[in-house]
């Protein structure tokens, strides 16, 4: 067997793992991943195999989403503060940001752990319904333990977990209980996995003759999260660094006008990214696509440029903010 099916082998196998166990991810991986679905299956023109497939998907992932919230609404979700986990407000940040600070080195600087991690958005920890913050605290201590990089500070995380989740009692008003426990949630999941499914298998039979395709509309990434080093790239990732107000040339990204690029701006700066006639263009033309930073953009070969134009031109256009940025061919 070569390389490339074994990888394909793997791939399949995996995604299945994962819908197998969906009740084990986050409600926002989900929904992402399911989004990714629609996303990549909705590029014109739009098969009646694939349309088909969006049609099914879009129902049940409006029902999830609104099961979720009922639910949530059930289990004792309010939106007020409590009152002793307010009192370690102060302790809490301190503990978040040595976190931080120590998850930024442990990984390279990979801002995105520390986003999937919450600890760039330290009041959901302490603030909001207690069902947030119950699952808050799950999902960081969650994601250091699927962490290899971060197994040095993982007693320390699973200790501050235990200490603040114990903080809360089971608690009651004349509406309904607070109640600690919301680790079950294979019924929320399991009508939403039977359609995942069905569409999976669906789609492997549709790209039978090349199951590499699998891997653009189920993007398994979506729900594990990041787990590679901060400098791993496969081969159609590229990493580039760009210096404030300069223009680069990333030659060395392999591409088609067909392409799409999956754009990761992995810093605070204002990207922009285009197709130029010349390796060196000095000025940023009106059809480049933005990327601001943080956000990440799918963009077609062809909205950014002609048949005609072969360079790959990408710009910091801040002229005091550098820029990094991910660019994955689909």
């Amino acid at each position: 067997m070569s390389t490339i099916e074994n990888d394909i082998r793997q791939l399949i196998r995996h995604t299945l793992s994962d819908l197998l166990t969906l009740e084990d991810f986050p409600q926002k991986n989900i929904e992402s991943f399911c989004n990714n679905f629609i996303e990549m299956a909705s590029y014109p023109p739009i098969s009646p195999f694939y349309q088909s497939m969006i049609d099914l998907l879009n129902p049940r992932l409006a029902a999830y989403k609104l099961l979720v919230r009922n639910t949530n609404l059930d289990r004792g979700e309010r939106h007020t503060d409590i009152l002793d986990i307010k009192d370690k407000k102060q302790y809490i940040i301190d503990k978040l940001t040595e976190y931080e600070t120590k998850v930024m080195t442990l990984t390279g600087n990979n801002v995105n752990i520390v986003n999937e991690l919450h600890l760039n958005t330290k009041s959901h920890f302490y603030s909001g319904s207690l069902i947030t913050i119950m699952e808050t605290y799950d999902e960081l201590l969650l994601g250091v333990t699927r962490k290899p990089d971060l197994s040095t500070i993982l007693t320390s995380v699973t200790d501050f977990v235990n200490e603040i989740k114990a903080m809360y009692q089971t608690k009651s008003d004349k509406f309904r209980d607070i109640k600690q426990d919301v680790s079950n949630k294979t019924d929320d999941v399991s009508d939403l996995r039977t359609v995942l499914l069905s569409i999976f298998f669906q789609t492997c039979n549709e790209n039978i003759a090349d199951l590499s395709k699998i891997e653009k509309y189920f993007d398994a990434q979506l729900l594990d999260g990041i787990t590679r080093g901060a400098d791993f790239l496969y081969e159609n990732e590229y990493l580039f660094e760009i210096s404030a107000g300069s223009i680069i040339n990333a030659a060395n990204v392999k591409f088609n006008f067909s392409s799409v690029f999956k754009i990761e701006n992995l810093s605070t700066g204002v990207a922009a990214i285009f197709l130029s006639n010349t390796p060196n263009p000095t000025v940023v033309p009106n059809y480049a696509s933005i990327i601001v930073g943080g956000q990440t953009s799918r963009v077609e070969v062809q909205n950014i440029g002609t048949h005609a134009q072969y360079n790959l031109i990408i710009s910091a256009k801040d002229s005091l903010e550098n820029v990094k940025i991910k660019i994955t061919v689909v």
